[in-house]
């Protein structure tokens, strides 16, 4: 089903792709499409989702201490649940910060990472 829908979900070479010139973000996100099929198809460069990944990861583990800190606070009701909530909040908001940073300055509005096959 998944693989259906993408395969399906693909930009058209025939079909231009038509944004407003005054809206920034479309414009913006047709030249970034345009510019990664360009890289993937003209230059054979493979897609690679490190960065993505790694955001990704960050992002799980934020929400594992959250969730964690719902269940046990589920589990054992509010004042019996303090210091592991304080904890918990402390620590989603620590990897939030995180995250942020990663994405400051590490990606730096990265659209496109990949790297060339070996021939």
């Amino acid at each position: 089903m998944v693989k259906k829908i993408v395969d399906t979900w693909k930009v058209d070479d025939a079909k231009p792709v038509i944004v407003e010139k005054y809206d920034k973000v479309a414009v913006k996100n047709g030249i970034d499409d345009l510019l990664r099929k360009t890289f993937t198809t003209k230059y054979e460069v493979a897609e690679t989702f490190k960065t993505r990944d790694t955001r990704l990861l960050i992002c799980f583990i934020a929400c594992i201490f959250s969730g964690f800190g719902c269940l046990y606070d589920y589990l054992h009701p509010f004042p019996e649940s303090k210091v592991v909530l304080a904890i918990c909040s402390l620590s989603y908001f620590t990897i939030t910060g995180l995250l942020y940073v990663w994405e400051w300055f590490v990606e730096k509005g990265t659209f496109f990472e990949g790297a060339k096959p070996e021939r």
